[in-house]
């Protein structure tokens, strides 16, 4: 599994292979403040640009099952035209299948005691993030209990087949980058009403500030490389495929690690 960088009718998404946000007015540069994920705060997150976005509103870790119904039902829609699920879903509409797939991986994560963040309220963006505590290996075990013995059913079998196959290719490059504990961006989605504005980089940079950790991401466009590179990721492998899509594999190392780009 993973998280995914999207784009949605070419706009940028954060949602491994993860996009972002709510326009809100710009004011002087360059503060950045961390915020804790179960405080109501006005969060203050530098872009590129050097400027700041003001973002009102909550970040927060959900628990709630409704709350974690909404965080699905957003993700949903923020990966509807990701390349990946575009390959293991085929045509059509993709959200109904997707928004419970979410939930599936929502509570993978919280099996694996990651967190569930969000911002907005209602909610904006989701991101789903673990520590591993050493190689990453997916457990079936863990995917079983958070309900995806139900996936032939609901995804289709030939969906199953091709989710599992890229899944595994994307697993044996995390599993060669990261031999050591480290934070897993497992997944960042934004609603596509707010992508664009900064939404799932005041997610992601909370999550990275003060990290003792090496953290570890993959994306699937080459638009958002670029996005993750500005908060300090390198490429450590490009997995061109098949099966599925071409992909990135980021880390964003505090020891020495030494990312090694293979460039198609």
């Amino acid at each position: 599994m993973r998280l995914l960088l999207r784009s949605h009718t070419g706009r940028r998404s954060l949602g491994l292979r993860p996009t972002f946000g709510f326009a809100a007015p710009k004011v002087a540069p360059a503060t950045f403040l961390v915020v804790r994920p179960t405080t109501r705060t006005t969060a203050q997150v530098g872009i590129t640009t050097g400027a700041v976005i003001l973002l009102q509103g909550l970040m927060r870790a959900l628990t709630d099952p409704r709350e974690l119904d909404l965080a699905a039902a957003v993700l949903g829609r923020a990966f509807a035209n990701d390349p990946g699920f575009a390959y293991v879903l085929g045509e059509g509409d993709r959200v109904p299948a997707l928004t419970w797939l979410s939930r599936r991986f929502i509570d993978y994560t919280i099996n694996a005691h990651g967190e569930v963040t969000a911002i907005g309220d209602p909610i904006k963006g989701v991101l789903l993030s673990m520590d591993v505590p050493a190689r990453y290996t997916l457990s079936t075990l863990g995917m079983i209990r958070a309900g995806m013995y139900g996936s032939p059913f609901r995804l289709g079998p030939g969906a199953v087949v091709r989710l599992a196959r890229f899944g595994a290719r994307l697993d044996d490059v995390h599993a060669r980058a990261m031999d050591r504990r480290h934070r897993y961006i497992f997944y960042l989605g934004v609603d596509p009403k707010h992508q664009g504005h900064g939404v799932g980089k005041s997610l992601l940079r909370p999550k990275l500030e003060g990290l003792d950790t090496p953290a570890y991401l993959e994306t699937l466009l080459l638009l958002n490389v670029k996005l993750y590179r500005s908060l300090g990721f390198a490429v450590f492998e490009e997995s061109p495929g098949p099966p599925g899509p071409h992909a990135w594999c980021m880390v964003l190392s505090s020891l020495a690690l030494e990312p090694v780009a293979r460039l198609a």
